[in-house]
């Protein structure tokens, strides 16, 4: 039964890799679920380890926005796609205080904190939030 967790974990984490900041969202899974707001939609995805991953998608269907919850970090690269390389460069300078970590361009947002087996954050694009939507939204 463990092997079994393990192998949907890991098919759950393949999944969410298919999403991009800026890209077409994630496929959804059977505990996906779809909210419709005015100006935006948030797809959240729940897995069987009680992770959550949401992305927050614009009226072109495309993610302006993810926050994430879970027992490990998800893989940055493939989470953030043509915004890694700018995500390396802050994360190079920026101080990193009790595991917690801040990063903002004019392009990226980036909070995150983690300990061992409990990680979350957020990212998101300043210049592709939808009209009259606050940051503070994320993740709730």
């Amino acid at each position: 039964m463990k092997q079994l967790a393990i192998i949907l974990g890991l098919a759950a984490a393949w999944q969410i890799s298919n999403a991009e900041l800026g890209g077409a969202p994630a496929p959804a899974n059977d505990q996906s679920q779809l909210q419709t707001f005015q100006n935006y939609k948030v797809l959240s995805h729940s897995f069987n380890d009680d992770s959550q991953y949401k992305e927050y998608l614009d009226g072109s269907n495309l993610v302006f926005a993810v926050f994430w919850d879970g027992t490990s970090r998800p893989d940055m690269s493939k989470l953030l796609g043509k915004y890694f390389f700018e995500f390396q460069s802050l994360n190079a300078n920026a101080p990193h205080l009790n595991g917690a970590t801040q990063l903002e361009s004019s392009n990226l947002v980036i909070q995150s904190q983690g300990r061992m087996r409990s990680f979350s954050g957020l990212a998101y694009l300043p210049t592709r939030l939808p009209v009259n939507f606050s940051p503070s939204e994320i993740g709730r």
